[in-house]
């Protein structure tokens, strides 16, 4: 009898030990379905982008930041018949300009646009109607609300109770929570005394991608460089983790003769559309040397997750995805690194 019990101890210890195991490891190449997408749309952007680097959809609008376009980095268009709306944010050295703009976050419902100057360490909370429709497109007439920090966030995502969850840039690796007027909110954690900051910052994860779950009150956060997605529950302050195989830190090759490094890139973005978390996967290599040229590659493949992390399914595509946004209705919308400037659109309810 007492080793029937023994056992039974034994085995529920096992069970509860696995049960409260949040972390597990997982082939990213493993899921359950793989489907080759065909295309929905392709539009021609009637404006000449430079170099594109990240698109925000809403209902009605369509924002693109094309970060070498120093008289006008940032341009809006209209989602019905992709007309260009407004230009705006000069890049330069002077006070009204940018130095290194991000897209950080829109919201058309709350008339909002979020952009951070990450070399001039600002953030600028803009009036999007104002922006839109005001002739003028020097920076003083739009820094509404703005608070400058040692450090500034190229991912939001926007809680419902209203306070801001951002990460930081490259070389930062912070996350922290800001409440609705922009004061660092404590997290927990130890002071970072390094990055002269008073505030108590709790430091989880690397650069990433950022979404909010408002149907978990969970935010959940892609790696840039590390096959890594979590899942951070607001309520319990607990975080989950899923992981590749390939998870482990990589050391950059130094490839050509100016010793460009040859990063590893896993992740690209991150979207969350109804219960359906979706990310684009690289898993390999971002810089290529060859012929003596450097070649930049981008994911072709969306790595379909369900909102407890469990693989579901994965979409393949045939053109890369530089970056990449979904609206309300399922329309994934994606903007590729090819000279032409096409826009890719998507229906995911015809295959999620």
């Amino acid at each position: 009898m007492r080793l029937l019990y023994f056992t039974l101890f034994v085995t529920t210890s096992f069970i509860l030990n696995s049960c409260l195991s949040n972390n597990h490891e997982t082939d990213f190449a493993d899921f359950p379905e793989y489907n080759e997408i065909s295309t929905a749309n392709v539009v021609q952007l009637p404006s000449i982008l430079i170099f594109p680097n990240s698109i925000r959809v809403s209902d009605t609008l369509l924002f693109i930041l094309d970060i070498k376009d120093v008289s006008g980095f940032l341009k809006i268009y209209s989602k019905k018949d992709f007309h260009l709306i407004k230009t705006f944010g000069e890049i330069g050295k002077g006070p009204n300009e940018f130095l290194n703009p991000h897209l950080s976050y829109v919201n058309t419902k709350k008339n909002v646009i979020f952009l951070s100057d990450v070399a001039g360490k600002k953030l600028y909370k803009i009036d999007l109607k104002k922006l839109i429709f005001s002739k003028v497109t020097t920076l003083s007439d739009y820094s509404i609300s703005y608070k400058e920090y040692y450090q500034l966030f190229s991912s939001f995502a926007l809680s419902s109770d209203g306070k801001f969850y951002a990460s930081g840039p490259k070389g930062y690796d912070r996350f922290v929570l800001w409440d609705s007027a922009f004061n660092i909110s404590n997290l927990g954690g130890k002071p970072l005394e390094d990055w002269d900051l008073e505030e108590p910052i709790r430091s989880l994860f690397y650069f990433n991608f950022l979404v909010y779950d408002s149907i978990n009150h969970s935010i959940f956060c892609a790696y840039l460089n590390k096959d890594r997605i979590c899942k951070f529950d607001i309520n319990s302050k607990k975080t989950f983790e899923i992981f590749g195989k390939k998870h482990k830190d990589k050391r950059p090759e130094s490839i050509g003769l100016n010793g460009l490094n040859q990063d590893y890139r896993a992740f690209g973005d991150l979207k969350i559309w109804e219960t359906n978390l979706i990310a684009p996967y690289l898993g390999d290599n971002q810089i290529y040397y060859k012929n003596d040229g450097y070649e930049f590659v981008w994911p072709q493949k969306l790595l379909v997750f369900d909102l407890n992390l469990n693989p579901k399914v994965i979409l393949k595509l045939n053109h890369q995805i530089l970056s990449m946004d979904i609206d309300e209705s399922g329309l994934l919308y994606i903007l590729t690194p090819d000279e032409e400037n096409k826009l890719y659109i998507y229906n995911l309810k015809k295959y999620l």
